[in-house]
């Protein structure tokens, strides 16, 4: 019997040579087979769609990140949310108060309100409807 599960994590990746810090998702594959537990380590870039770095298992990729000048580093719960429309992590877009419900880009917000609809939450100055960034720099 085959058992799967994904965990994802928002995480950090810092070069420690340029000092640029990205967003990224680190997806952690387990797999049981029979009686043994496999796992595979992704990281994962949203934006561009790709696998930026693949290994064994997370001590592995642990160590490949640091051997290569990154350092990964967990997204604090307060620095993010998740797109209702789209499901990805999002560390910015658009937040709608009434119905605590938050949405990445203008193409996900459209599949619940129109522009002219937004645009009239958003004027209405009761901040029931607004874009915003949930992370710190």
């Amino acid at each position: 019997m085959t058992n799967e599960t994904v965990v994802k994590t928002p995480v950090y990746l810092t070069n420690v040579n340029t000092g640029e810090t990205d967003f990224y998702i680190l997806l952690c594959l387990r797999k049981a087979h029979e009686d043994k537990m496999h796992e595979i380590a992704i990281i994962y870039c949203q934006e561009q769609d790709e696998y930026v770095f693949i290994k064994r298992d997370y001590d592995e990729l642990l160590k490949h990140l640091n051997e290569n000048g990154f350092i990964l580093e967990k997204v604090p719960e307060d620095q993010y949310r998740v797109c209702d429309s789209c499901k990805k992590f999002m560390q910015e877009g658009f937040v709608f108060e009434s119905d605590c419900t938050y949405y990445c880009s203008e193409e996900c917000r459209r599949t619940v309100i129109s522009d002219a609809e937004y645009e009239a939450m958003y004027d209405d100055g009761n901040g029931d409807a607004y874009w915003t960034e949930w992370y710190t720099c």
